[in-house]
């Protein structure tokens, strides 16, 4: 009696593409780990290889931190396949302050800051000292409240040493705790104006 056995040794790897990347704001929106992430695992002999997670490798950056994730692929026969998902952590942050302000009566003032990953603005003010902060809004005394420039207009010396400040994050984040900027002190200064033989000048009383 004469038999024949074939052994097929798999030795084929599964495939699967990267998962996609993604920008969050700081590391506590990084999202967790999901197996999900991967759409398109396939294999030559398994149906369903598995997905497993495997690590999370920062590069140590701070702004912006790249944290490469890797989940691996597995056939029953043992092959597997590694793929990579590229997290990046994109802080919102301030890159000018604003600063003190000094603006003579009559004039209007403007207040500004730059930042970075930011889209929401809302600038604060604070009437004693800077031990508490209000909201504020467009009107008569205020515009640009929600932008990167607040103008004060044409403010009076009743508000000199007012203390503005202005709070910034990003919409798009989930849990990223909002920025708040240095605070910034307004000087209000009465100026008298005399005209001399057709030239005008200013006079700032201190």
């Amino acid at each position: 009696i004469t038999d024949v056995t074939t052994i097929t040794v798999d030795n084929i790897a599964p495939t699967a593409s990267n998962p996609s990347p993604i920008t969050v704001f700081c590391t506590s929106d990084v999202p967790t780990t999901d197996i999900m992430v991967v759409i398109d695992e396939a294999d030559n002999c398994t149906v369903n290889p598995t997905v497993t997670f495997i690590s999370n490798v920062s590069d140590g950056g701070t702004n912006p931190e790249i944290i490469t994730r890797t989940y691996r692929i597995t056939d029953n026969s043992g092959n597997s396949t590694d793929v990579f998902q590229t997290i990046t952590v994109s802080p919102a942050t301030i890159t000018g302050q604003p600063s003190d302000l000094s603006v003579i009566v009559g004039n209007d003032g403007v207040f500004s800051v730059s930042a970075n990953n930011i889209d929401t603005y809302q600038w604060q003010l604070s009437t004693n000292g800077g031990v508490s902060f209000n909201n504020l809004t467009d009107g008569s005394e205020y515009s640009g409240t929600q932008t990167t420039t607040l103008t004060t207009i044409k403010p009076n010396v009743d508000k000199n040493g007012y203390v503005f400040r202005v709070i910034v994050s990003n919409s798009g984040s989930i849990s990223c705790a909002p920025v708040v900027s240095n605070e910034a002190i307004l000087i209000t200064l009465v100026g008298s104006v005399i005209t001399n033989k057709r030239i005008t000048y200013r006079i700032i009383k201190n």
